[in-house]
This record gives structure tokens, C-alpha cells and sequence, in this order.
């Protein structure tokens, strides 16, 4: 079977036509001409298109058909199928691949292609180069055309409208509006003011205060001066002389009668001043209303005249801003062109075959080593198969086991003469009944806890390294195979890779013995070394184990090893009331058999939930 698929897999892969790949690079730049080139990805891309496109690919039908060699390179549909262009991420780079199974003919059919697409791109790049200085022409002499009838426009509405300047204020409506207005406002104020004078002045003579007008302030203020004095000369004689002398002085009485004639002089002169305040600020009110009537009127005959200058002015702004756009709008075209005529050439777009087309000496299809590998695994894989298949079918018959019976020595008495009867064949026993079978850890010691504490304080520093280990739950076989890197002393817990990974957890003595040694261990170190750094075997840890014993001066310490030291920390466990499904978390794998006799240790109570469970021996407490 080896050899028939073998054979076939080598034949096939060996009868494929190799394929070839051909590369050249061509990068293009786009120019600096924002208008032609938004972006350099986009116009990347459509070179990449423009590559394989059907004009290009005649160009180059075109160009191959006067070469015989590459006449197998003249049909379109054959191009499409060898000739592929690649955009290379985030560059301008072009990479152009030809596929086949002539490896001397691709590099020509690249080159080819490549001076197809070189002199495509130059033609092109003349003809729009003249015809972007053309347009840019035209485009100037239209909006000279557009400014200049857009300025006559705005000149003869202007005269029109008659709008003599575009400021606003100064044309001859909008300054004599804005006159009446501010005139009217002015009025209004002013009437305002009048007609709260003249409320005042009446408030004022209802509540019977003195009201008068400035101007009658500086006589009434001399008569009461004059008022004033003459009291004063009388209550000074009133000191001085008795009444009866006063009645009868001609000059008191003259004092007197001209106080009573200031008194009614200053009476008559305040009533007249408030008669004439409020003539006056009624006046003054009347002229006020008859101004501001009089503006309004004004006002109104002016607005329709205002209203239809403003509509007017808007429009001639209006007109002036778009004429400013088109007067922007003519630079930047004037600009452009002065720019196309001296720098068109350096803003067109740039275009360059880097290097010349290569193609790898070993073809990209098939992987003739790959495929061999392939070949001769898939009939080795057929052949283990069969061989399987013919075993499933066709089993061998096993061999008969040895018998383990022992062999009874039957003594007979002997007979006289010293004859003793022949036995005809060796005599067996009778093979115990099942129910007489001893348990399966019945024949192993279980330990006490001061023979525990002997051992641990007789043993060695690796010695008690394994003891510890053991009474942890790991077997030596595990405990040889231990490394550092899984040791997490932090969580209390080790990674047991064999027979099956599991995340051991561990106790306090043997983290306090893996903790004195992890000063100095390396990550990929064993746990379990001598002082060479070699690692020790399950031989070696067993010597230890036993070695303990030994010199702990146990009773029976030839029947003292690990496995008693499992033994006893299982039983330990179990008595405390842990599940037997629940062993596995805590010790690894337990032979299934054990149990027969683990369960007779077990507690009789409910099972102890594991994070309630005391895992430290009492040895170790």
C-alpha cells in the first residue's frame, strides 16, 4: 500500500506543469495638480485599472505579435489570464506579475507591457497638457466677458435708481430720512419731557406746594430775604422794649405794616409765577404735539421714497458682491493659467519602471518538495492504515498467560526403607474465592503520625523535599518530572504535566520546602536536584524515602516507602469525611480499586466540603 500511493503521489506531482512568476515595479505619481489628482490612492488605483484594460492590452497584443517567440502572447483572453497589476499598500507603487510556464519569455512580455503603458501615458500627458492650457484660456476670456457686462450692469442701475455712492448715508434719500428721523425722535423726546413738566406742575399745585418759574426765583428769594430782616429788627426791639412801648413806636408799626405788605407781595408774586409755569409748560406741550405731528407727516411722505431706495440699495449690493466673486473668480483663473503656461510640465503626473522585470529560478506552482513530503506522508499514513485494517480483521490469537498458582510442597511421611510415594506432577493450591481476596492497599503500611514526624526530622534536605511532596498529594514520579516555571508559590499550586495536566494545590510544609529553595532555582530548573543541579530520578527520590526510614530507627523500615507515605496521607484525608470522587482534586489519579478499601476508613457522616477540609498531616502541624 506504501509503495502503490507513493508511487502514484510522485507521478502526479511530478507530472504538474511549473508555473513562474515575473515581477517588475512601476511607480506613479500623480502631479501636484489638485484637479487631476484628488488623491494618491484613487489615482493608483486607476492606473492599476488602466493597465489591464483592453486598449492597453492590444498596445501590447500589438507589440508581441512581431515577435514570433511571443506569439502565444497575443490573444486579449491570454494576456488576462498571465498579466495581473498589484497596488502595493500605502506606496505608489505598481507591481506588474506574469504567469507561466516559459520562464525565459516572461521578463520580455513584462517589458513590453511596461513600454506599452510608458508610451500610452506620454501621449496622454501631451494631449492634456494642451488641452488644460486651452481650457484654462478659455476660462479666463469668459469671465473677463462675465465682469465686464456685470460691471455695466451695476453702473446703469445706478444711475437709474440714482445711487450715487455705496455707502448707504451718503445718497441724498437715505441722509434726508435719517435727518426727518432723527428730527422726529428728537420732537417726540421733547414732548415728552413737556407734557411731564406740566403733569408735575399740576400734581404740584393740587398738593398746594410752591410751584413758580425759574426765572421769578431770584425776586421771590429778595422779598423773603427783606422779610426776613425786618422780623428780625422787630423781635430784636421785642427784647429790648416792653409791648406797650412797641404799640405805641411810630417806627414798630411801620415795621410792622411793611411785613404784612412783604408778606402779601410774595403771595401775589408765587401765584403769578404758578400761573405762569403752567401757561407755559401748556404751551410748551402744545408746540411739542404740533413739531412732532408735523415730522410724522414728513416722515410719512418720505417713507415710500425711503422704502423703495432701500429695496434698491439691497439689490445694488447684491449685484457688487456677485461682481466681487466673479472679479475673485477672474484671478484665481488668470493665476491658474499664468501657472500651467510655466509649471504645467512639472504638475503632470510621473511615471517610472523601477528596475528591470526578474523572475525566481524555482516556479511559485507547485512546491515540488512540499508536494513529495505530501506524497510519500499521505502513503505512509495508507499504509499504517492498512496494516491496521488487516489486524482489526484479521487478529492474531494471544498467547495463554502463565499460571500464578504456587506450587505446594506436600511432605509424606517416610516409609520404611526410606521409600517416599512419586509424585506425578507438581500440586497447586486452590485459587482463593473472590470474597477471600485482600483489599488492594491491605498489604501496604499505614504510618503513624510519630513515625511521619521521625521520618521528616531524620531525613535529609531533599528527603524531606519528597516526604513533603508526598504528603501533599503528589506522587515522586511527579515530583522528578516537577520544574520550577510550574511553581506558583503565591497561590500555593504546582502544574503537573504527566499523566494529565492538572493544577495541583499544595500544602504548607511543602511550600515552606519549595520556598528555601527558590532563592537560587531557574525558571526551566527541576524542583528535585542534586547539589550539581542534576536532576533526581524516582529511583533516587525512593532511595530518600526509604533512607528516612531507616534512620529514623522505625520498626519494619524495609516495609516503609512512598507508597505508604501516599497510603497513609489518603487515608488521612478520606477519614476526615472527603468524598472519594473528590480525591482526584486533591492527590491525582487514584487507582479505582483502592476504593474497596478506602471506603472502609471513610467517615460515617456527610461529606467535608473540600475548602473545609484540613490538607497539613499532623506530622507537619
Amino acid at each position: 500500500m506504501f509503495l502503490v500511493v507513493c508511487a502514484t503521489g510522485l507521478a502526479y506531482t511530478w507530472s504538474l506543469t511549473p508555473t513562474y512568476l515575473a515581477t517588475a515595479r512601476l511607480q506613479v505619481e500623480p502631479g501636484s495638480d489638485p484637479d487631476k489628482a484628488p488623491s494618491d490612492a484613487t489615482f493608483v488605483a486607476n492606473q492599476a485599472q488602466a493597465l489591464t484594460s483592453n486598449e492597453m492590452f492590444e498596445r501590447l497584443s500589438s507589440a508581441t505579435s512581431r515577435r514570433p517567440e511571443l506569439w502565444k502572447f497575443t490573444t486579449i483572453p491570454r494576456l488576462r489570464q498571465s498579466l495581473s497589476a498589484v497596488v502595493s499598500p500605502g506606496t505608489n507603487v505598481i507591481e506588474l506579475q506574469a504567469r507561466g510556464a516559459d520562464r525565459e519569455l516572461l521578463p520580455e512580455v513584462l517589458r513590453l507591457w511596461a513600454a506599452a503603458y510608458l508610451e500610452s501615458r506620454g501621449d496622454r500627458r501631451t494631449v492634456d497638457r494642451e488641452l488644460t492650457i486651452a481650457d484654462a484660456r478659455k476660462a479666463v476670456v469668459a469671465l473677463e466677458q462675465r465682469v465686464a457686462q456685470r460691471r455695466g450692469a451695476i453702473d446703469e442701475f445706478r444711475r437709474r435708481n440714482n445711487i450715487v455712492s455705496p455707502e448707504r448715508e451718503e445718497n441724498e434719500v437715505a441722509s434726508e430720512m435719517k435727518s426727518l428721523t432723527s428730527a422726529l425722535n428728537d420732537a417726540r423726546t421733547k414732548a415728552i419731557e413737556a407734557e411731564s413738566r406740566l403733569s408735575s406742575i399740576k400734581t404740584g399745585i393740587a398738593e398746594g406746594k410752591t410751584v413758580y418759574r425759574p426765572q421769578d426765583k431770584l425776586a421771590l428769594t429778595q422779598l423773603e430775604q427783606r422779610l426776613l430782616d425786618l422780623r428780625q429788627k422787630l423781635k430784636d426791639q421785642e427784647v429790648n422794649f416792653t409791648p406797650q412801648y412797641l404799640a405805641l413806636e411810630p417806627s414798630v408799626r411801620a415795621a410792622q405794616a411793611n411785613i404784612q405788605q412783604l408778606e402779601k407781595q410774595i403771595e401775589e408774586h408765587r401765584r403769578s409765577s404758578q400761573q405762569s409755569s403752567l401757561a407755559e409748560a401748556s404751551q410748551d406741550l402744545l408746540t411739542a404735539k404740533k413739531n412732532v405731528a408735523r415730522l410724522e407727516a414728513q416722515v410719512g411722505q418720505r417713507r415710500s421714497d425711503a422704502l423703495k431706495f432701500t429695496s434698491r440699495f439691497s439689490e445694488n449690493k447684491a449685484q457688487t458682491a456677485e461682481l466681487v466673486q466673479l472679479e475673485a473668480q477672474l484671478t484665481q483663473a488668470r493665476q491658474r493659467l499664468a501657472t500651467l503656461e510655466n509649471s504645467e510640465r512639472a504638475r503632470e503626473p510621473h511615471y517610472e519602471l523601477l528596475g528591470r522585470p526578474v523572475v525566481p529560478e524555482s516556479p511559485v506552482h507547485p512546491n515540488y518538495m512540499l508536494y513529495t513530503a505530501g506524497s510519500i506522508g499521505g502513503a505512509l499514513i495508507a499504509g499504517i492504515f492498512s496494516v491496521l485494517l488487516v489486524e482489526f480483521l484479521n487478529p492474531r490469537p494471544r498467547p495463554e498467560p502463565p499460571s500464578t498458582q504456587p506450587i505446594i510442597q506436600i511432605a509424606y511421611p517416610a516409609l520404611p526403607g526410606g521409600y517416599a510415594p512419586a509424585l506425578t506432577g507438581p500440586v497447586t493450591a486452590l485459587p482463593l474465592s473472590p470474597q477471600a481476596l485482600p483489599p488492594p492497599s491491605a498489604h501496604v503500611r499505614e504510618l503513624a503520625v510519630e513515625e511521619v514526624r521521625a521520618m521528616s526530622d531524620a531525613a535529609t534536605s531533599d528527603g524531606r523535599l519528597a516526604i513533603a511532596a508526598l504528603f501533599s498529594g503528589l506522587t515522586l514520579e511527579e515530583l522528578a518530572h516537577l520544574n520550577w516555571d510550574a511553581v506558583d508559590l503565591d497561590s500555593h499550586k504546582v502544574a503537573i504535566a504527566t499523566p494529565r495536566y492538572r493544577l495541583q494545590p499544595i500544602t504548607t510544609p511543602f511550600v515552606d520546602e519549595l520556598t528555601r529553595r527558590s532563592g537560587s532555582a531557574l525558571a526551566g530548573a527541576p524542583v528535585a536536584a542534586s547539589s550539581t543541579g542534576a536532576r533526581y530520578s524516582f529511583e533516587d527520590l525512593a532511595g530518600l524515602v526509604a533512607a528516612a526510614a531507616y534512620d529514623a530507627r522505625l520498626e519494619g523500615a524495609d516495609t516503609v516507602d512512598a507508597e505508604a507515605a501516599r497510603h497513609t496521607y489518603i487515608s488521612f484525608l478520606v477519614r476526615q469525611g472527603v468524598r472519594l470522587s473528590d480525591l482526584e482534586l486533591l492527590v491525582g489519579p487514584v487507582p479505582p480499586s483502592s476504593f474497596l478499601h478506602y471506603r472502609t476508613v471513610s467517615a460515617r457522616r456527610g461529606s467535608t466540603v473540600l475548602t473545609a477540609l484540613d490538607r497539613v498531616f499532623p506530622a507537619f502541624a
